[in-house]
C-alpha cells in the first residue's frame, strides 16, 4: 500500500512511537494500540480470498489490535479471540525454523532474498532465474523452504512445523481440515511448482559441477 493508501486509512492521524529496547510504559503501549484501532476500524474495504473456495465463505467484520511484549504482556482491543487460518504468515515462521536449523547463509542460497517483481505465484519468476526461487515469501520460495524441514516422513516434517510455529505463538494450532481440503481441491498451480523438481530444484545448493544431497546435513 503506497503513502496515499495509508492517508486514505487515517494512519497519519495516529501518534508516531519509536524507541529501542524496551516498549515504553504500559500506558503508552495500550494508547497506541487503542488509536490504531480506532483509526481503522471503519475501513471495510477488500474481499475475502474468493479464489480458495472455504475462504469466501469467511466473516470479514472482526478485527482487532493485539501486541505482546518479550515478556509476554498483552496489549489488545477489538476481536483478537477469534481465530483464523493464518495463510501466508507461515512462510515467515517455516524460514525462521529453516534458517535456524541450517544457518542463515544457506538458506539464503538456496531460495534467495530478492523480490521477483512479480505474482506470489509466479511460474515465469522462476523461469526468469533459471529455476530458481527468489525469496522465501513468495510461493516456489516457501515450498523450497518447507522441502528443507528435518523430518524422515511427511509426517515427521509436518509434526516438525506444527510444534515450530506452535512455538512462536505460545500455544499448540490446529490444523483447519476444511480449509486443507478446500485449498488441496483448488491449489494445481502450487501442487505443479512441487512436483516440478527439474524446473525448480536443480540449481539449490550446488556451486558450479557439485554433486551430491540437494540440501547439505542438518545441523545436530
Amino acid at each position: 500500500m503506497g503513502f496515499d493508501g495509508l492517508s486514505a486509512l487515517g494512519v497519519d492521524a495516529v501518534a508516531q512511537e519509536v524507541g529501542t529496547g524496551s516498549l515504553p510504559a504500559p500506558e503508552r503501549v495500550t494508547a497506541a494500540v487503542r488509536a490504531a484501532y480506532d483509526a481503522s476500524r471503519e475501513h471495510d474495504g477488500g474481499a475475502v480470498a474468493g479464489y480458495i473456495p472455504e475462504l469466501a465463505t469467511a466473516d470479514p467484520r472482526p478485527f482487532g489490535v493485539s501486541v505482546v511484549d518479550i515478556a509476554g504482556r498483552r496489549y489488545e482491543v477489538g476481536d483478537t479471540e477469534v481465530t483464523f487460518t493464518i495463510q501466508s504468515i507461515s512462510k515467515v515462521f517455516v524460514y525462521a525454523l529453516v534458517a535456524d536449523a541450517w544457518g542463515h547463509h544457506a538458506v539464503r542460497d538456496a531460495v534467495g532474498v530478492n523480490n521477483t517483481g512479480l505474482p506470489f505465484n509466479s511460474v515465469m519468476a522462476l523461469e526468469l532465474n533459471g529455476g530458481h526461487p527468489m525469496n522465501p515469501m513468495v510461493n516456489a520460495g516457501a515450498i523450497a523452504t518447507t522441502a528443507m524441514v528435518a523430518g524422515g516422513s511427511v509426517d515427521e516434517r509436518w509434526e516438525h512445523i506444527r510444534s515450530g510455529l506452535s512455538a512462536f505463538a505460545g500455544r499448540r494450532l490446529d490444523l483447519d481440515h476444511a480449509v486443507l481440503a478446500s485449498e488441496s481441491a483448488t491449489n494445481a498451480r502450487n501442487q505443479a511448482l512441487a512436483q516440478a523438481p527439474p524446473v525448480v530444484w536443480p540449481p539449490h545448493g550446488r556451486r558450479g559441477g557439485e554433486r551430491g544431497p540437494l540440501y547439505p546435513p542438518m545441523r545436530p
